[in-house]
């Protein structure tokens, strides 16, 4: 229990305790920021390296493309081999049987190139701070997913038309379809990220 008869406390003691806490939370408010956004940096300099040693990297990645392409070829096909250390694919030709031809999957051709521009933007949009990184990370993965499930499907649909058609197949599926493959996963690619932004979710709100 209290004495009651207390001395009041001052003006001058009331303006002294008023004026920590708003200071406080000022100094709290100008400090934690900095440290998210330095977060955010380095996350958006993580996604940089790593469109950076993809690049660097290029050779052992169709490599690999190739190898996991000779497997998907070999389900459907029946048939297909991959020499380690190449960037080939062999598949039945559609000849005489034992007949193979090559895919190569080329520097130019590589799912790299697709890759890095989804990294790229990501690097740039976790800068935002209302965009949650966690989340824009999140699209990378599934935007980078499923620009590689392309790649595969391209690979395979080249592999059937040049069996079936041969010169003619493996020209319109490489130059038309297979292009218009990656483009449009590329796109989707992009468009995951892009929307894991909270603007863009507000904007396809209001236009509903």
């Amino acid at each position: 229990m209290g004495d009651r008869d207390g001395t009041a406390p001052s003006a001058s003691g009331r303006s002294a305790v008023g004026s920590v806490a708003p200071r406080s939370r000022i100094a709290a408010q100008v400090r934690f920021p900095r440290v998210r956004f330095g977060g955010r940096v380095v996350v958006g300099l993580a996604l940089l390296y790593v469109a950076v040693r993809a690049v660097e990297e290029i050779d052992r990645l169709r490599f690999l493309e190739a190898e996991i392409g000779s497997h998907v070829v070999e389900r459907v096909m029946g048939q297909s081999y991959h020499p380690a250390g190449t960037a080939l694919v062999y598949y039945p030709g559609g000849g005489p049987k034992g007949t193979f031809r090559a895919l190569e999957i080329t520097w130019q051709c590589s799912v790299v190139w697709a890759v890095v521009p989804i990294l790229a933007v990501a690097a740039g949009l976790v800068l935002v701070p209302r965009v949650s990184w966690w989340r824009l990370v999140l699209a990378v993965a599934v935007g980078v997913a499923v620009v590689a499930l392309v790649n595969q499907l391209r690979i395979l649909i080249i592999a059937l038309s040049t069996s079936w058609w041969g010169r003619d197949g493996y020209e319109l599926s490489h130059r038309l379809v297979g292009s218009g493959l990656v483009l449009l996963s590329v796109a989707m690619g992009v468009s995951l990220v892009w929307r894991s932004s909270p603007g863009s979710r507000r904007r396809g709100a209001r236009a509903r």
